[in-house]
């Protein structure tokens, strides 16, 4: 057996090389190269491609699928997987394998910091250079006490609705399969009328980009937010834009790469994607990855992604 690594070795520690070691024969690829005349076309052992999805441009493409021989499985580096066709992949039986809910606990906790950073107007202090100023333009809000609202209460939609349940925020949410009796579940209606701050936390997709309409974002107080931690795909981001701009809302979060706070106008709070990018987040990717690796090696095979 052939394994070979599309990633840094650096990320790994000496233990989980070592783990590898014992599958087969263990390869690093270390940096971006020509898939198509990489060795792992040209070996004819039976082999597993883990694949750091950087290091491929988010792209692993069907016609180099084909052309790698003994291909057992691909264990991608990330939860998405949306960049390899499963059904090309099911029908030559190459399993492939995912990393799931590695970030959970980071991402939730940076949507709760970019819940502060809109109620205390972080980014109006920082447009103003963070000088004082006490008029009505720069009071901010308080959270405890205000009614959150969870859109999708997978686990990441959990673990924010813990978070805040336990800074003492009013926790409600709305999900079309998940049920949680320890928060109050909401129709979409009620929830765009009612919470102060909106976390939209489902998985994007084609069906579920349908589900925040322009007819519920209408329906949002003056007072209320909208903080995404899931792009910005999934709704009409040039009504939320206008109705800050005519202080028909208090504030909007999410993250873009390559953005600019200065490039909105109003409490809009925008970040590069971050969320997921902490030392124990990556720490646990890795190990997921391994393990992934490992059980499709034995037999065993974990976290595999199906259609």
């Amino acid at each position: 057996m052939e394994v070979y690594v599309i990633g840094e070795k650096k990320d790994f520690t000496k233990e989980q090389i070592r783990r590898l070691e014992e599958i087969g024969t263990l390869n690093f690829i270390e940096e971006k190269h020509d898939m198509y005349n990489s060795e792992y076309v040209k070996s004819n052992e039976t082999k597993i491609i883990a694949v750091n999805p950087d290091f491929t441009d988010w792209k692993f493409p069907n016609d180099l699928i084909e052309k790698i021989p003994n291909l057992k499985g691909i264990c991608l580096m990330s939860t998405s997987y949306s960049y390899i066709d499963l059904e090309f992949c099911s029908k030559r039986n190459i399993i492939v394998t995912n990393v799931p809910k590695y970030s959970t606990d980071s991402v939730a906790e940076y949507a709760c910091f970019l819940m502060m950073s809109i109620a205390r107007k972080v980014p109006l202090q920082i447009k103003n250079d963070l000088r004082e100023d006490f008029s009505n333009t720069y009071l901010q809000m308080q959270v405890k006490r205000k009614k959150a609202a969870i859109v999708g209460l997978g686990s990441i939609g959990t673990r924010i609705a813990e978070i805040l349940d336990g800074i003492g925020m009013d926790v409600i949410y709305w999900s079309r399969k998940s049920r949680n009796d320890k928060f109050e579940y909401k129709e979409l209606s009620e929830i765009f009328k009612t919470a102060d701050f909106i976390f939209p936390a489902f998985s994007v997709n084609e069906e579920t980009k349908k589900i925040i309409t322009d007819q519920l974002i209408n329906l949002m107080k003056s007072t209320s937010s909208i903080i995404s931690i899931i792009g910005t795909d999934i709704f009409n981001t040039d009504l939320i834009f206008d109705k800050i701009k005519n202080n028909e809302l208090y504030g909007f979060a999410f993250e873009k790469s390559n953005s600019n706070l200065n490039n909105y106008e109003g409490n809009v709070m925008v970040t590069s994607p971050y969320a997921w990018y902490t030392k124990e987040a990556l720490e646990n990717c890795i190990e997921i990855w391994v393990q992934s690796i490992e059980g499709l090696n034995m037999g065993r095979i974990v976290n595999q992604v199906k259609q």
